[in-house]
């Protein structure tokens, strides 16, 4: 075994065990210990894994499949062969061991290497739950066969309650039994098995159901739940005739009430004398066939049939996730389960009796159905859209049936209605999420091309044109705290919008002052003066700040007649476009300004040019002087070069001012 299996072998959570082609144990995993209580140390190098489950050595399921099953059989001479074959290497057995008092289900395979059979690998599980549980269903599956035995050859309340009680006495070996029924505030026993004539001269044939009685039957009765009495010859419950629980040597009562639909039919007693006892399997088996046997009952008194079949009707009514309405022949509301309420919002009183064709969001919907309907006969998964009772429109998927008579003729309509709301809310919202993004990627495309800042927003609206959640679109350019309109689409004209903006809408001053986007509805207190109310009423209004570097830039605005449109995910693709848009427009802006530098300096190279001309006239002037200082005074000289000196001077400063724009400009082109 390499080591990498031993770990895997190690954490597998099934209790295993792996033994030599000696029967020699080689690995114990962790599960193996928990599940035996046997730690590794103790089994491994050593063929005593037997004493896990058994008092003296006995072969696993991994021995028997190494030496072989069929000469295991042959040994032991076993004729009920319990092992059973899985494929060529693989055995399982399930098998009670009483040493542990535990049903474990073993299985056992061959391990082969290069030299073949090396060993057996052999896991375990405990099966004891499983197997309590399918003898209990055994039991109860016997109890309900004899049951429906007992009401089917039965014609009468008396020999129905004897059948019970003898088909009972076969499967649970009590040793007396009684049946009372219950009618009209009374209990009357009407079938005694095994009781001798002194308990029966004791027992009362006819009991009153009343607070005062202190009979087990009616006091099971007024509780309506099972009465377990381990002892009756010490129980309160019995002490008005314990001497004859300790004469009759009786042990053990269990008074079980027979309810069918929540209605009492009687009350069944069983009791078992000393040496017997009711096992905590055997009352739960006699609670769940109660029901049946009251069932059984009420059969027989001639209404079963038909408090069974509305049981039925009316769990799988009441119990379905889907709202589901019973209409007649008019289309008027007959019934309506739990669910048809909540979805329609009505009480069970307020729909019945109302016309199906008032709950129709759209008459065209019903129209289509019923064509569908009287078409087919039915329809299945139908889209309608339906109108709640707080005139919420809900998308629904409805499936009818046409009800008909025994004459063939239609009688009403059973309709099964799934509300896909949510489900259509969410595909709508992300088929608008993924056109936002497509629109979004074609603004990105504007943006590389479009150098212009007006004709980008205006374009950007445009984008927004087949977006039919938004009503109208217009965007503009904010200057100075004012925005200038640089484009708009749909139903907003673009100078009446152009004069609002004149006139300060209050939204858009809100956005301008705090920089923050701002979702506006309808009869919200900023719209009370705002000038577009009275022509322009949109139940929701998005306007977002166009940022940059916490500057804005421009205003982007989105009118909806739908109210509630804008959820988080849209708001956050705005927003990144909001951003895109912002980074686009300071793109250009700076793009301007370095056309204007590259401007402006070429023009200050012309200037330089024309101030370094200007330098050269009063230098010249100068030489001059200087060249006729032996015909000029010398005063005269240094007059005229103290002017031109200073000449020269106002030209520098000229130069230095010039210099300074320019090497601001040179900045401005560096991106400094």
């Amino acid at each position: 075994m390499h080591d990498e299996f031993a770990e895997i072998l190690e954490n597998v959570p099934i209790p295993t065990f792996v033994i030599d082609k000696n029967h020699i144990v080689k690995y114990w995993n962790r599960a193996c210990e928990e599940f035996t209580g046997m730690k590794k140390e103790e089994i491994i190098g050593t063929s005593d894994h037997w004493r896990v489950f058994f008092s003296k050595p006995m072969p696993l399921l991994a021995d028997v499949v190494l030496d072989g099953v069929e000469e295991f059989y042959r040994r032991r001479k076993v004729k009920k062969r319990r092992i059973r074959k899985v494929d060529e290497n693989t055995y399982e057995l399930e098998l009670y061991l009483p040493h542990v008092k535990k049903w474990v289900y073993f299985r056992a395979a061959l391990l082969r290497g290069a030299g073949g059979i090396t060993g057996a690998i052999e896991t375990m599980e405990d099966i004891t739950e499983r197997k309590r549980m399918e003898d209990e269903i055994k039991r109860l599956s016997e109890l309900y066969r004899l049951v429906g035995e007992a009401v089917s050859k039965s014609e009468s309340i008396e020999e129905l309650a004897t059948n019970l009680i003898q088909n009972l006495m076969k499967a649970l070996n009590f040793d007396m039994g009684e049946i009372l029924i219950y009618h009209d505030g009374m209990l009357k026993a009407i079938t005694q098995v095994g009781f001798n004539e002194e308990f029966g001269e004791r027992s009362a044939k006819i009991q009153k159901v009343s607070q005062n009685s202190k009979s087990t039957a009616v006091v099971t009765a007024l509780k309506m739940e099972p009465l377990y009495i381990p002892d009756m010859k010490v129980s309160r419950y019995t002490e008005h005739f314990h001497d004859l629980c300790i004469k009759c040597d009786l042990n053990e009562m269990y008074s079980v009430p027979l309810i069918s639909g929540g209605e009492l039919q009687g009350v069944m007693q069983l009791i078992v004398k000393s040496g017997k006892s009711f096992t905590e399997m055997d009352r739960r088996l006699i609670d769940t066939i109660s029901e049946h046997m009251a069932a059984g009952i009420a059969k027989i008194r001639a209404c079963e049939e038909r408090l069974e079949e509305r049981k039925k009707y009316r769990g799988l009514f009441e119990s379905s996730m889907d709202a589901v309405v019973l209409t007649d022949v008019s289309g008027k509301i007959v019934e309506v389960n739990r669910a048809a309420e909540e979805l329609f919002g009505y009480t069970k009183e307020e729909l019945t009796g109302k016309d199906m064709s008032e709950l129709y969001a759209d008459p065209s919907d019903e129209e289509a159905l019923m064509e569908c309907l009287s078409t087919h006969g039915f329809t299945k998964n139908f889209e309608v859209r339906y109108l709640t009772r707080n005139k919420d429109v809900i998308s629904c998927l409805e499936s009818s049936t046409i009800l008909r008579d025994e004459n063939g003729e239609p009688a009403g309509c059973y309709k099964v209605i799934k509300d896909i709301t949510e489900r259509k809310m969410m595909e709508d919202n992300l088929r608008k999420l993924n056109k936002l993004l497509q629109i979004s990627s074609d603004i990105n495309q504007l943006i590389v091309h479009e150098k212009n800042e007006k004709a980008l927003l205006r374009k950007a609206c445009k984008s927004f044109e087949e977006f039919e959640d938004y009503l109208s679109v217009w965007a503009g350019i904010v200057k100075n705290n004012k925005v200038q309109l640089a484009g708009v689409t749909g139903k907003l004209n673009r100078g009446l919008l152009k004069n609002y903006l004149e006139m300060c809408l209050p939204c858009v001053e809100e956005v301008l002052k705090t920089g923050k986007a701002r979702v506006v509805k309808w009869g919200d207190k900023i719209c009370i003066n705002c000038p577009m109310k009275e022509k322009h009423r949109f139940m929701q209004t998005l306007v977002m700040p166009i940022l940059y570097e916490g500057k804005i830039r421009g205003i982007l605005s989105f009118n909806s007649p739908i109210p509630k449109i804008f959820g988080a995910e849209e708001m956050s693709i705005l927003l990144d476009l909001m951003e895109d848009l912002g980074f686009a427009l300071k793109a250009i802006e700076v793009e301007k300004e370095r056309k204007a530098a590259l401007k402006q300096l070429r023009e200050n190279i012309k200037q330089f040019e024309y101030l370094a001309d200007r330098l050269r006239n009063p230098l010249a002037i100068v030489r001059g002087y200087l060249d006729l200082r032996n015909e000029v005074s010398s005063e005269v000289i240094l007059e005229e070069v103290e002017t031109q000196i200073t000449r020269i001077h106002k030209l520098l400063d000229e130069l230095r001012k010039m210099e300074r724009r320019t090497f601001r400009l040179k900045e401005l082109l560096n991106g400094k």
